[in-house]
């Protein structure tokens, strides 16, 4: 060959015209042979005309022939070129203008369909070239919608050798040479129309030699219609090139195998550039002793995601590159196996192009692999010192690399993970390895572990050197972190601790369809101590990044399946914030997650209890101490007897400088048939809160969330809200529990829950947020009551068909700060007998307002028990109390006040069921003092007195005859100026209680003091006071009542204190008999200092018999002496009345006297 060459060049160099035997200056219009004997032939035309085989015409050239080409001429092949040359007898074509095409093809035939059945194969229609010698031109072969065989042929010294557009080709053992742009350009392909000629769908590049072209040795772009669905590049030497190949485009299948690629220098671009869009297989190729220069690689393939991608069994070998040697990225599914990587460099570029924006590397690396899904990297060599790493790919945030079973140049495992650079997203597997290059595999120490974990791995057999105990402790390769791939599954054996610490790290990453499996068996825990001190400053509880690789900030878990086998083993979170994300926890041991000092993001899990039968409790989250920002988010907690959900119980005997102030979000978990769901007992030092919202807890045996909080525990705020409770069947303990400390400061918000259907043998909530000063071990200095700081507010919470068992709804021992409003309370089923409240209000005077009650079964809607208030009034306006009249409230609302000191209960202002706010036309009087002379009427019934009513001295109050006057529970009038009541006996004026007769809620008093200027009363009726003093109490003699009624049943009905001439004229003195064992209370108490030688006479005769009660009526009141049955006690005349009676009436005239008279009765 290289003689013909030279032949060639030299006669290329001194052919004239004149030499031609032959002169071509028409177009060939019939099929015509070119024979050796008329040799050699030349092409002349004018005018850029060439010589055009026209179309059905087919030229034919023997061996030996030679064609030249002058000036502007070419031939133009329409219809058929045959040139068949032999080895011996090449036919050669030369064209002495530069400028200008030797061969041109078209084909136009092509543009219609041939008939279905047509067996024409395109080796049939193509143009064929066999040992021919192409030179001199611009281009030596161009074509465009044609089908050519070149084979056995030499093209040189132009700037493209092959040039074709929308051709179906085949370039067999050809030598291309010296060409300036490419020596083989292949654009679009044949277009599909013509997909019925048989073998038409591959295009092969085979057995060539490509050569010293200052240009791309193979160029190539398939369109996506094209027919050549194949592509073969096999077996050829391409050598000296500026680039070796450049493959873009769409097919079925892209096939470079067996190629030599040696002493090509690749300047700005890369060596071997595939971009196509199919499958590529790219197998034993010879890759040697190429340089790829700024910025450039050796081989740069970048695919479709559709595309699979297979590099084998190629040697690559003493080659350099900028930026990296190998880059393979965006495909679907890659295999690089059975490779040598050996003696490579790379370093950084020195320059960029204009458009480039530099990208700097953490290192660089032999390969930079940016992973779409999976890499088949086994079993391949590495050993490049003259690179910084030998696979990159940081850059990658899905799949993983399996580089198992591959050689690195060392068995030491951490000089192995310093040849890699990858992100957890997308790891690198390399846990088990070579010791040499197509040696053995080598296993490592069973206990360490390192790059990523696939399929499945039993972990035991390791034992700890430095005990007598049997434990083994796994770790983690120091300072990576050990990614475990979607369906791995790992078995932590009986007595095999794993365990993490400052600089490791675990990523675990399965997916929905695909998640990570880890069995926990007996005596075996996953321990993770990263030693990490993190603020609530510091941490976003919304950020889900990670860094990239080979350190994350913390471990990281996403679908995988937690499973303990036995009672004895957990996950324990000594310290650190792993993150949990879409974990199922299955659990058969006493507690599943254990943070004994971190961070809780536990997001999308699921905890279930294992029908496993063990005597203590189980529980899934125990933690005791937290830290920063803590959150349990859309997590599902099924259980069974004797299992608890979340408990914390943090202690008080850690350095209080070590703890720091943590925030806990619970939110839109499901909490289902446990024993309790949350219970936290806190001895925190320093501030923070704990937000529980918008959770669902069903079918809780006992305490759903239960909050204790001891002395020094600084809760700043604890919130319910949004969630609901419902199916609850519990005993001892109420469903929600919360307790404060009296020495802390904290605030408590419980609103928008919804608790229904739950069956109550407890309360339903116990709030327990001050001292309970009723409590019978304590003793409190009611005058010296603490200040306490605790704010509750219980609000817009809905509790619905509710049942009770001889228990109260809702326990709240409060302080006055705290409020009650807007809850909906409806329909609560009573199973029991006995006299229970709605709501019990223990302490202090929080506000109850704006509330709707409507639980008939239920006897008390409000009950207040509170000892001590200050006075303050415990103020339950515009409530809806199931009942829609003012005097009907009494019925529902109970109110113990039993010392002057004690609360009250306003109720005055009220809403019916249709939140209408009713007053029923009340005058309030709200602990009123006048201020001047005051007249009421009729017209402004009925008048309210509530707390007090004081008539200063010289102020009269007049009364108009109609008047009505309620009294509310324990309230009185102070008189020290003057009352007049003017009633008349068709319109009397009325004292009465607020509550309905016969209810046992009485007012207290009226009260004339002795500054009392003069007070008449006609025609009055005063009934149902002397709650704590008598009724009526005088203490001045300018007081008359004139046809004036007392009743009671309760009390004394009056008392009067030294004063001459009383008057009580026609006066009538009901004293029911419902306290006749209690001697403290006497119907009419007329205190005396002289009483000898006084009686009373009492005419027993006036006894009724029969369906009236027994009575006794007093006409008149005389001084008689020695009266039958009377006797002197000291202080009293005593009258015995030995007939049973039900009541007493005391009829009175009028008496003018100026001694006391003195008159107790003994029923």
């Amino acid at each position: 060959m290289l003689m013909v060459m030279l032949w060639f060049i030299n006669s290329h160099a001194a052919f004239h015209t004149s030499n031609c035997k032959t002169i071509i200056t028409k177009n060939i219009d019939q099929s015509t042979t070119w024979i050796a004997q008329d040799s050699p032939y030349c092409v002349q035309a004018h005018g850029y005309i060439g010589i055009d085989v026209v179309e059905n015409a087919t030229l034919t050239i023997e061996p030996g022939v030679v064609v030249h080409l002058f000036e502007e001429s070419y031939l133009y092949i329409i219809g058929q070129l045959i040139a068949k040359g032999t080895q011996k007898d090449n036919i050669q074509f030369i064209h002495h203008n530069k400028g200008f095409n030797v061969l041109l093809f078209t084909k136009p035939m092509l543009t219609s369909h041939q008939p279905k059945n047509d067996t024409t194969s395109c080796q049939d229609l193509a143009s064929i070239l066999i040992y021919c010698n192409i030179s001199g031109g611009e281009y030596g072969i161009v074509a465009a919608n044609s089908m050519l065989v070149i084979q056995n042929s030499y093209i040189h010294g132009m700037d493209s050798g092959i040039d074709t557009h929308d051709c179906w080709i085949k370039i067999e053992n050809n030598t291309i040479t010296g060409a300036d742009y490419a020596a083989i350009i292949l654009y679009a392909g044949l277009a599909l129309d013509h997909f019925h000629y048989s073998d038409c769908d591959t295009l092969s590049i085979t057995n060539n030699i490509i050569t010293d072209n200052t240009g791309t040795g193979i160029n190539c772009n398939m369109a996506s219609d094209a027919m050549q669905q194949y592509v073969d590049i096999n077996s050829n030497q391409i050598i000296r090139n500026r680039q070796a190949i450049k493959f873009t485009g769409h097919g079925l299948k892209l096939s470079i195998r067996h190629n030599i690629i040696r002493g090509n220098q690749f300047i700005d671009d890369t060596g071997i550039l595939l971009n196509f869009n199919g499958i590529i297989m790219m197998e034993y190729n010879q890759i040697i002793d190429n340089k790829a220069d700024n910025p450039g690689m050796i081989l740069d393939v970048h695919s479709s995601l559709s595309s699979n991608i297979t590099i084998a069994y190629n040697m690559i070998k003493s080659n350099s590159g900028k930026f990296a040697l190998i880059r393979l990225h965006h495909n679907r599914y890659q295999q690089f196996i059975h490779n040598s990587i050996i003696n490579n460099t790379v370093g950084p570029p020195t320059s960029y192009y204009y458009y480039q924006k530099p990208e700097p590397l953490p290192a660089y690396c032999i390969m930079l692999i940016n992973v779409k899904d999976i890499v088949d990297a086994k079993n391949n060599t590495f050993f490049n010192h003259g690179a910084d790493c030998e696979i990159n790919s940081w850059k990658s945030t899905t799949g993983y690399i399996d580089a198992r079973y591959c050689y690195w140049g060392t068995t030491h495992v951490s000089s192995i993970a310093d040849r890699m650079i990858y992100t957890v997203d997308s790891p690198i597997v390399y846990s088990s390895f070579v010791s040499q290059a197509n040696g053995l595999i080598y296993r490592g120490n069973p206990c360490l572990h390192f790059g990523a974990v696939i399929g499945t791995e039993i972990w035991t057999g390791c034992k700890n050197d430095t005990t007598t105990t049997s434990i083994g402790i796994h770790t983690v390769l120091n300072q990576t972190t050990l990614v475990i791939l979607p369906g791995s599954q790992i078995i932590l054996d009986h007595q095999q601790v794993f365990q993490t610490h400052s600089s490791t790290r675990i990523f675990a990453n399965g997916t929905a369809d695909n998640p990570i499996v880890w069995i926990i068996k007996r005596n075996a825990n996953i321990i993770i101590d990263q030693h990490n001190n993190i603020s609530i400053d510091q941490i976003n509880t919304n950020n889900d990044s990670r860094s990239t690789g080979h350190q994350l900030h913390e471990s990281y878990f996403r679908y995988v399946n937690f499973r303990t086998t036995s009672d004895r083993g957990n996950i324990m979170i000594q310290s650190g914030n792993p993150i949990f994300y879409h974990c199922a926890f299955i659990q058969a041991s006493n507690t599943m997650l254990y943070y004994h000092y971190g961070q809780i993001t536990i997001k999308w899990c699921h905890f279930q209890y294992l029908d496993y039968s063990i005597d203590t409790h189980r529980i899934s989250i125990n933690i005791s101490h937290l830290i920063g920002n803590n959150i349990i988010y859309a997590t599902t907690f099924n259980g069974q007897d004797n299992n608890y959900g979340l408990t914390m119980t943090t202690t008080d005997t850690w350095n209080q400088q070590s703890i720091q102030s943590f925030n806990l979000s619970i939110s839109q978990c499901y909490f289902n048939s446990l024993k309790a769901a949350v219970f936290i007992q806190d001895h925190v030092l320093s501030g923070h809160f704990i937000h529980i919202h918008n959770n669902t807890f069903r079918s809780i045996q006992t305490i759903t969330i239960q909050y204790n909080q001891p002395n020094h525990s600084q809760l700043k705020v604890l919130t319910i809200d949004g969630n609901r409770f419902t199916n609850h069947l519990y005993g001892q303990d109420p469903l929600l529990q919360l307790s404060c400390h009296a020495h802390n400061i904290v605030n408590i918000n419980i609103s928008h829950n919804q608790f229904t259907y739950n069956q109550c043998h407890n309360n339903l909530i116990e709030i327990i947020c001050a001292n309970d000063i009723r409590h019978p071990s304590r003793k409190v200095d009611t005058n010296n009551l603490p200040t306490y700081h605790h704010d509750v507010m219980i609000h817009h919470n809905l509790f619905y068909k509710n049942s009770l068992t001889k228990t109260d709804f809702i326990s709240l021992l409060l302080d006055d700060m705290s409020q009650f409003m807007w809850n909906n309370i409806t329909d609560t089923i009573y199973d029991g007998n006995g006299q229970y409240c709605i709501v019990k209000n223990r302490a202090n005077s929080p506000l109850y307002q704006w509330n709707y009650f409507d639980n008939p079964q239920v006897t008390f809607q409000l009950c207040n028990i509170a000892p001590f208030s200050f006075n303050q009034v415990i103020d339950s306006r515009y409530c809806f109390w199931g009942v829609d009249h003012y005097l009907n409230l009494t019925n529902v609302i109970y109110d113990a006040r039993w010392d002057a000191r004690y609360s009250y209960v306003d109720y005055t202002i009220f809403t019916d069921r249709w939140n209408t706010t009713l007053t029923s036309n009340f005058t309030v009087h709200n602990q009123q003092v006048l201020t001047s002379n005051t007249t009421w009427s009729r017209h402004h019934n009925p008048h309210l007195i509530y707390l007090s009513l004081t008539i200063p001295s010289n102020i009269t109050l007049t009364l108009e005859a109609g008047v009505i006057i309620y009294m509310d529970v324990a309230s009185q009038i102070q008189v020290f100026g003057s009352i007049v009541g003017k009633g008349s006996s068709v319109q009397q004026i009325v004292f009465t209680s607020i509550n309905s007769y016969p209810r046992k809620i009485y007012w207290n008093r009226i009260q004339f003091y002795d500054t009392n200027q003069s007070s008449t009363l006609t025609y009055c009726r005063f009934e149902f006071g002397g709650l704590w003093d008598p009724m009526i109490e005088i203490a001045n003699p300018n007081v008359q009542f004139f046809n004036s009624q007392f009743a009671t049943d309760f009390g004394q009905l009056l008392k009067t204190h030294n004063m001459p001439n009383l008057i009580f004229d026609n006066c009538t003195f009901i004293k029911m008999l419902a306290q006749h064992d209690d001697p403290r209370y006497f119907a009419v108490s007329v205190r005396s200092d002289r009483p000898n030688g006084y009686t009373i006479t009492i005419n027993s005769s006036h006894l009724l018999n029969g369906n009236n009660p027994y009575s006794v009526k007093i006409y008149s009141v005389r001084e008689i002496a020695n009266v039958v049955n009377a006797t002197w006690t000291q202080s009293w005349w005593a009258y015995t009345i030995n007939q049973p009676l039900s009541y007493i009436y005391f009829i009175t005239y009028p008496v003018h006297s100026d001694r006391m008279i003195m008159l107790k009765i003994n029923i």
